[in-house]
């Protein structure tokens, strides 16, 4: 009876010790999926890009927290910056920023005027970077 309930209490505990120690790097934690319009998905780790890369429409750049935005009439999504007024709202016509929520970004694109928003972007381009 000891025997089994030993068994019973150490061996779930083995596991996790174990699967914590494979996956546990932290390499496996700077990744991100990133799926593109086609639906082909790709792990992205930290420092990596997406997006297109013309510098036509990267005129611009921002680095930031990626949180999908509050007020959509702004943006669809934002990169928080420290205050309200450094906030940018993006939106974005090449890729999904929504995989993104949450990770630490840079993202390039074409910066519009739009009422009552300091910054407005159309984001072409993102890098991980954290």
């Amino acid at each position: 009876m000891r025997k089994t309930l030993f068994l019973a209490i150490s061996l779930p505990i083995a596991l996790g010790i174990i699967t914590g120690v494979y996956f546990g790097g932290q390499d496996f934690f700077d990744r991100a999926v990133y799926r593109d319009v086609s639906g082909h998905s790709t792990v992205l780790a930290k420092g990596q890009e997406v997006g297109v890369n013309d510098k036509n429409s990267n005129r611009d750049s921002a680095i930031g927290l990626l949180v999908k935005s509050d007020d959509q009439a702004k943006g669809t999504y934002k990169l928080m910056r420290g205050t309200d007024a450094l906030t940018v709202y993006l939106t974005s016509s090449t890729m999904d920023l929504g995989q993104f929520v949450g990770r630490g970004v840079q993202v390039w694109g074409e910066t519009f005027q739009r009422k009552n928003i300091g910054w407005f972007m159309d984001a072409v381009k993102l890098k991980v970077i954290k």
